[in-house]
């Protein structure tokens, strides 16, 4: 294998004469510039090989094929060693089995994780724009990146810098907000970091990936200038950034899938942006708009439609085989079009390096992913994505001198993760977290409710005919002779790692036989709640069959119970992997436990009240509210009198009109990554003071929603909705700190200027308490007179400070002409001469310092 070498001079002359005496082809030649390489390699190609190139499949590649181009998602369940060499079998395979020896691309989500098995995982972004610190996400870029690498994936794809406008959009959690500007600032950080590390980034999802409901997938009717002011300036910063691929959105931009849509692709991606990678539809895009689009009869018309609006590669890849071939034999697809998606495919191979370095480390592998030193960046991730939305009467931090301590609530001893945060580690609740910190506190733990969605609360010895009988084994299904036998109460485990003994730490199973009396009649809901797979019978038949793994979930079945009849169950479980968790509930009354919550909370010192909520890919929301249960928890235990805070994990923003006035202290903590439960019980007991402000505004209800900070102006600003709903919760730019700070001396390089200049703005920040903080200082502009209206105000700079009591900063932030550039009345992109208003502040509502800018003639 050659490896890329870097000479100048008579050396790399040298090198070249040798190359070439040795017959190499300029395609494995280095010293050819990686065009040149991508152009020698294309001509070349057969039409089987050019089409295998836009091929995605896991394929153990066999002599004299053509190979595959991507192995797109291959080995997540297995370790990183066990993965890593896998992949080296199947790349090996297809470099040493093809006529040109074109490595495979293994492409990974690497959002806040790898996912898959074993690596460590961080706060989702939208956890990471709280922070409102690019250099946070370069470092958390870093981490990835070495992770990632060492498993032989070598396309990313991420970031995410869809705008979250409707926060009932279930991907909320894997944006940045709502701000363009700051999604651009995150986004090109995470993509220059990956880029420079041998990783192609692949931005997502192009464009206006939400729907106009607040729904994945749904379509959108946008103006060109609503897209250019809003969704597309993110993009086209991370492609400034040097990103190397886009991956197109599901939906539908005013009646055209995106995927199909000549203008996003050829005019504005590649034409107006120059991008020189390649875009990729969204996975099981093709399928999606082949069902539902109403445009395409076939699998060939699709294909030709991707094709000539520039698509250069298809999910599923069968649409770019054989209708893609019949296409190209009927004239319908130029031959040019073709070499150039494979080209743009090839070049971004040859700029990885894929060709020198083809192969996994399994060693490094094993050693790098969820290393300490990578779990102490995570940790240091969820201190700074911390916001302190609420903290009346210095509720918090709470003395670390409490005895006794009550932590309740559905996710005190439970970590949302998310759906891209991978699996297999070690993952600090916030229970765990109090209890490290206070060794010798008297900390309880009463869950009180039962997370929404997630679970019901278990049938217990009230209702259970007796003791369960309990049978181990120790292998996954439940083969051979149980190695243990016992008595249970009930069926409430999360075992961690801690077992019956003879049991092994994983893949074992269980098998619990007993019998439950309904105290209701009508229809009930039995839900099983687990990690991994099980199985209910009920009076002999089988009611509810999950056997299969996966991480935590609650499937449900409907059964027609009657009040005081005795029903025999059994239900069967396997663990296979780490993390082992098993319930057994139902829904008759989802309150049952808070009672006992509130007797833990009344005998303690200091109450954390641990909640949130699951949103994801294919879950969106039509409330922004916590479930009724735990809402019903916080106002049960706030009744008490109690310091209490509540804690929030949550992928999007919560609604809290129902009990924000009832409790002192709200601290939002996302979903905060593998080392979550450290970090928030640091910020909750004084060893970090907060410093991370929203970057998505809170409504107070969902009624609000769409509400956005950096909205057009209204018609008649005396319309108003019903009741207190017109000012947001919390809004866009907002946290608290356990320091004050004082914003003061902002001045102006020049007071006017010119289209085209650059201005420098300065101002002081101080810190005027008696503890160490850190504070986002913002800067937002407005134009109070320009030819269309422009947003009330929007973002156009801010710095993280960290500030020792009583020292003062001065901020400088330039101000770039970019910046003052509106899409004026013909959609032309200028600065149209007179006054703008700059404004400084903790937050888009506190603005603490105002300056004019006048630009002239």
């Amino acid at each position: 294998m050659i490896r890329k070498i870097f000479l100048t001079g008579l050396g790399l002359a040298l090198t070249t004469l040798f190359l070439h005496a040795q017959n190499i082809p300029p395609y494995l030649d280095t010293t050819y510039t990686d065009a040149e390489r991508a152009d020698d390699l294309v001509g070349r190609m057969t039409l089987d090989e050019k089409i295998a190139q836009l091929q995605n499949r896991m394929h153990l590649v066999q002599p004299g094929e053509t190979g595959v181009g991507s192995f797109g998602f291959m080995s997540n369940d297995a370790s990183p060693y066990a993965g890593s060499e896998e992949y080296n079998i199947y790349q090996r395979a297809q470099i040493e089995n093809t006529r040109l020896g074109i490595p495979a691309t293994r492409s990974g989500e690497g959002l806040f994780a790898y996912m898959g098995n074993g690596s460590t995982s961080f706060p989702s972004p939208i956890g990471i724009a709280a922070s409102f610190d690019p250099s946070l996400q370069a470092e958390v870029a870093g981490v990835l990146a070495k992770e990632l690498k060492s498993r032989g994936v070598r396309r990313v794809l991420a970031p995410v810098v869809n705008l979250t406008r409707d926060p009932r959009w279930g991907r909320t959690n894997e944006t940045y907000g709502e701000d363009p500007y700051l999604s651009g600032q995150m986004g090109a950080a995470y993509v220059r970091v990956m880029e420079k590390a041998g990783l192609s980034t692949m931005i997502k999802h192009f464009v206006a990936n939400m729907g106009l409901d607040g729904q994945f997938t749904g379509p959108v009717h946008f103006t060109e200038r609503h897209l250019r002011e809003y969704y597309f300036p993110a993009f086209k910063t991370c492609i400034e950034a040097g990103a190397s691929s886009v991956m197109m959105a599901y939906n539908n931009l005013d009646g055209i899938p995106c995927a199909t849509n000549p203008w996003l692709i050829r005019d504005i991606l590649k034409g107006e942006w120059g991008l020189e990678g390649f875009v990729s539809t969204d996975g099981q895009s093709s399928t999606f708009i082949m069902e539902s689009a109403g445009m395409y009869k076939t699998k060939k018309d699709l294909a030709v439609a991707l094709m000539n609006a520039g698509c250069d590669k298809s999910s599923p890849s069968d649409f770019f085989d054989a209708p893609l071939r019949e296409a190209l034999q009927e004239g319908l697809v130029p031959e040019a079009r073709l070499n150039d998606a494979v080209r743009r495919i090839l070049l971004q191979k040859l700029e990885a390096g894929l060709f020198e370095e083809p192969y996994a480390d399994p060693e490094a592998a094993a050693r790098l992913n969820n290393h300490p030193d990578h779990r102490a960046v995570a940790q240091e991730a969820a201190k700074r994505a911390l916001v302190l939305l609420k903290n009346d009467n210095n509720c918090l931090p709470f003395p670390k001198s409490a005895q006794k301590i009550a932590v309740i609530g559905p996710l005190a001893d439970w970590l949302i993760i998310g759906h891209y945060g991978g699996f297999g580690r070690e993952e600090v609740t916030v229970l765990d977290g109090v209890k490290a910190l206070l060794p010798d506190a008297d900390v309880t733990y009463e869950k009180g409710v039962e997370m929404q969605y997630f679970g019901y609360p278990a049938i217990d010895e009230t209702h259970l005919s007796g003791p369960l009988k309990a049978e181990y084994f120790d292998n996954e299904n439940l083969k051979g002779q149980p190695v243990v036998i016992r008595e249970e109460p009930k069926i409430e485990h999360d075992w961690k790692s801690a077992r019956p003994e003879r049991v092994p730490s994983s893949n074992f199973s269980v098998r619990w036989t007993g019998a439950f009396t309904s105290p209701v009649s009508g229809a009930v809901s039995l839900g099983v709640t687990m990690d991994d797979g099980a199985r209910l019978y009920l009076d002999g038949k089988l009611v509810l069959d999950e056997w299969k793994g996966g991480g935590r979930r609650m499937k449900e079945t409907t059964v027609p119970l009657e009040a005081g009849k005795t029903y025999p169950f059994i239900l069967e479980y396997f663990d296979g992997g780490f993390g082992s968790y098993i319930q057994l509930g139902w829904d008759i009354n989802e309150n049952i436990n808070i009672p006992r919550a509130v007797e833990a909370a009344r005998e303690a010192d200091a109450v954390i009240i641990v909640a949130g909520m699951y949103e994801n890919e294919n879950w969106d929301r039509t409330d922004l509210d916590l479930s009724e249960p735990q809402e019903a928890l916080i106002r049960a235990v706030s009744q008490l009198d109690k310091p209490t805070a509540v804690v929030i994990q949550s992928g999007t923003v919560i609604t809290m009109n129902d009990w924000i006035d009832e409790v002192d202290a709200v601290l939002m903590g996302w979903y905060p990554g593998c080392e979550g439960g450290h970090a928030i019980a640091a910020a909750l007991f004084g060893d970090y003071n907060p410093g991370g402000k929203l970057p998505i505004t809170f409504p107070k209800v969902t009624g609000q929603v769409p509400l956005n900070y950096n909205r057009h102006p209204k018609g008649k600003e005396k319309i108003k909705f019903i009741g207190d709903f017109n000012e947001p919760l919390f809004p866009f730019g907002h946290g608290l700190s356990y320091s004050q700070f004082e914003y003061d001396n902002m001045e102006l390089s020049a007071s006017t200027i010119q289209p085209g200049d650059t201005v420098r703005l300065r101002f002081r920040v101080t810190n005027t308490s008696n503890r160490a903080g850190e504070e986002v200082a913002q800067l937002y502009l407005h134009d109070p007179y320009a030819s269309v209206t422009q947003p009330i105000q929007k973002l156009i700079g801010f710095e993280r400070l960290a500030l020792e009591a009583g020292a003062s900063k001065t901020v400088e932030l330039r101000i770039l002409p970019e910046q003052l550039k509106i899409w004026d009345i013909n959609m032309n992109h200028v600065i149209e001469p007179g006054d703008f208003e700059l404004m400084a502040g903790a937050s888009s509502t506190d603005i603490r310092l105002r300056a004019q800018l006048t630009v002239t003639e």
